[in-house]
């Protein structure tokens, strides 16, 4: 009997030390697997940060990049105002029959367009990290509208590019058949990058020049171009304060 006792107490004691094994090593599985989990934890969050701070850093870069182009886009605006008073002032003209060398020359030289280069670098930074790191889907949204959308409306300057009656080259031969050139050389812009040289314009014939139906239908094709090019910048102008005003409201305050 007392063997058997002997031996009960010694197998209860060998399954309490398994026991207390297994326990142990549970805990110690739940304290690597907490382990891990803090780890990982801490490592989404430096990664989170890390991405909210290149965010930010891009946006910024846009925001600037907006400005620059906004502004660029307001001096041709302002440009495109000026050439439009100019054709007026032609236009009068002729219903006047009157002719001032002077005016008319500004207004050929308004007929240049001034071309526009949107600032892309901020956007290229973002296409680069991945259009999915702006978190803001309404930002997100209105910075790849105003590059994928906006810009290639007015990025190539003329309304008429692609027109056989393209008012520029009207204004060439306008210019060779009524214009005689006298003076000293000077240089015409032709565009940010282009320019040539050339005599003072006198109009040969003041009679010819304003019964020539080609000048009138030029000034009221390039009135009607104009108008429509102020418009189209216009819109995407105020594009830009919306999505600058965005950019402001989501990341200054904060």
């Amino acid at each position: 009997m007392l063997t058997f006792l002997r031996e009960v107490r010694r197998k209860l004691i060998s399954k309490n030390k398994v026991t207390s094994y297994l326990l142990y090593a549970i805990g110690e599985i739940f304290l690597v697997v907490i382990g891990i989990l803090i780890a990982v934890s801490i490592d989404d969050w430096n990664q989170y940060q890390n991405e909210r701070e290149t965010e930010q850093k891009i946006v910024l870069e846009i925001k600037k990049d907006l400005e620059t182009s906004r502004a660029e886009l307001k001096e041709i605006i302002d440009f495109q105002i000026e050439c439009i008073e100019l054709t007026k002032v032609l236009y009068d003209q002729i219903l006047n029959g009157s002719c001032d060398s002077v005016t008319v020359f500004a207004f050929m030289l308004g007929s240049h367009e001034k071309q526009f280069y949107p600032k892309t670098s901020g956007y290229e930074a973002l296409k680069s990290e991945g259009l999915n790191i702006i978190i803001n889907d309404t930002l997100r949204r209105a910075i790849t509208d105003i590059y994928e959308l906006g810009f290639p409306k007015v990025v190539k300057r003329g309304l008429f590019e692609n027109n056989i009656d393209n008012p520029m080259q009207m204004t060439k031969v306008i210019t060779e058949r009524h214009f005689e050139f006298r003076g000293s050389d000077f240089t015409v812009p032709v565009n940010d990058s282009i320019s040539y040289k050339q005599k003072f314009p006198v109009i040969a014939n003041c009679s010819k020049f304003i019964n020539d139906p080609q000048v009138i239908s030029l000034a009221i094709q390039l009135l009607a171009a104009r108008n429509e090019f102020i418009y189209y910048f216009g819109a995407v102008e105020k594009e830009i304060g919306r999505v600058i005003e965005t950019i402001d409201k989501t990341y200054l305050n904060d």
